[in-house]
Parts: structure tokens; sequence; C-alpha cells
């Protein structure tokens, strides 16, 4: 009887060795393939990332080609898009009001539109040359030089004076008046020393216009957000289990009470 208990026995021994190795070698080759399956799957998610980057890129570099003449400026235009929405993105996640940001993305649509006009109807190179033509019966000096120093003069007092107003109304918080008195002098002179003497077309105008409009955009989205504060505390406070922990706390000074209780009638008897 030990015996066939103790063959049984190894029997069964033998039999479940059977089945482990069996389940070892069936495990091995799921691995194998779950590892062809992982593979594949990261392949091919690497490559349609690198398509979704093909398409941004080529889109901005046809737009740019079809639209404005040169593919430069649909690499500057996209990569000025890609920037505004990280910096969109990270207003959000230091806590700023998403919404100031977007009260700059309409800044820069109105900025960008006005410039359009004004650099596609020509007016600073056509007030520069007026002014010019006044100028010259008096100085004598080389046409183009006398627009660009007409544009240095007329840019920087405009933009000056533009800064000493937003600076106003925003009570200096930008800068005291002498800082922007300068700083908008020295802007502006150096837009209106390009935008004087030239004479611009129509898909240059588009161009640049679209290349600040965008950089409005971010500026303004910034210092609006900036006015109304960043809170980041309230923008992660519900990742934080207040309930649960204030339950915990709640739970553990009852046990403790009940625990000090309970002690004491121990200590008593």
């Amino acid at each position: 009887m030990g015996e066939a208990i103790g063959d049984t026995r190894a029997a069964f021994m033998r039999m479940l060795d059977a089945h482990v190795a069996l389940l070892k070698a069936e495990l091995a080759i799921a691995g194998q393939q779950l590892g062809i399956i992982v593979g594949l799957a990261i392949a091919a998610l690497i490559v349609a990332f690198l398509v979704l980057i093909l398409l941004y890129v080529g889109f901005f570099l046809f737009l740019g080609e079809w639209l404005f003449g040169s593919m430069g400026w649909g690499l500057i235009h996209g990569t000025l898009l890609g920037t505004a929405l990280i910096v969109g993105v990270a207003v959000y996640l230091a806590g700023g009001q998403i919404g100031a940001y977007g009260w700059g993305a309409l800044w820069g649509v109105v900025i960008g539109v006005g410039l359009f006009i004004v650099l596609w109807l020509n007016v600073p190179h056509e007030g520069a040359k007026t002014t010019v033509a006044e100028l010259l019966s008096d100085v004598d000096l080389e046409r183009n030089f006398m627009a660009m120093l007409v544009g240095i003069v007329v840019g920087g007092v405009v933009v000056a004076i533009g800064a000493l107003i937003a600076g106003w109304r925003n009570e200096w918080s930008f800068g005291s008046p002498a800082a922007l008195l300068i700083g908008g002098f020295v802007i502006g002179a150096f837009f209106g020393a390009i935008l004087g003497p030239v004479f611009w077309g129509f898909r240059v105008a588009g161009a640049i216009a679209l290349m600040v409009g965008l950089l409005t955009w971010m500026i303004a989205g910034v210092l609006l957000a900036y006015r109304r504060g960043f809170d980041p505390e309230s923008r992660y406070a519900n990742l934080i289990p207040r309930e649960s922990i204030a339950a915990f706390e709640k739970t553990r000074g009852f046990m403790e009470e009940q625990w000090e209780r309970q002690k004491g009638k121990m200590m008593g008897r």
C-alpha cells in the first residue's frame, strides 16, 4: 500500500512538473509574440509621430511658398504658432487664467490685421516719401537714407507715446516712465527704420503682419495673465485628497480617544 501511494505521488509530481514545463514553454512563446507586438506598436507610433511632424512642417512650408512666396515664412509662422500654443499650456499649468491668454490672441489678430492694412497700403513708405520730398529742398541727403531717418524719428515717437499710455493705464506696472519712454523709442525706431524706406508688396505685408500678430498673441497673453495673477495652489488643489485626509485625521483622533478611555478603565481596575 505504501509503495502504491509513493508511486502515485511520484506520478502526480511528474504530471505537475510536465504541466509547469508546458506552461513555461507557452509563456516563453507568448512572451516572444508579445514582444513582437509591443515592438511593432511602438514602431508604428514612432512612424505616426514622424508623419504628423512631416504634415505639420510640410503644411506650413507649403503655405509659406504658396501665400507668401517663400518657405522661410512658413517655417517662421509654424514655429511661432507652435510656441504660442506651448506658452498657452505653460500659462495654464502655472495657474494663470487661460481666458487672459485668449484675449492676447484677440490683440494679436487686431494688431496683425491693422499692420497688414498699413503695410499693404504702404502708409509708412508713402508718408516717409512725402516728408522727404518736403525736406530735401532744405537738406541735401540721399533719398533712401532720409526716408529711413524719417521712419526712425516717427516710429520712435509713436511707439514711445504708446508705451507711456500703456504704462499709465497699468499704473506703471511694466516699468518707470523713463524706461518705457526709452524702450518704446528704441523699438519704434528699429521698426521705423525698416518700414520707412521699403515698398511693401501684398505677400510680404501679409507675412510680416502674421508674424507680428503671433508675437503679439504671446506677449499680450502673458502680460494679461500676469495682470490677473498666477495661482498654482488653486490649480492643483483638486489633486490633494483633502476629504480623505480629514476623514483619516478624524478617525485617528477617535481611535486615540477610545484607546485613552480603555487604558483608563484598565488602569482603574
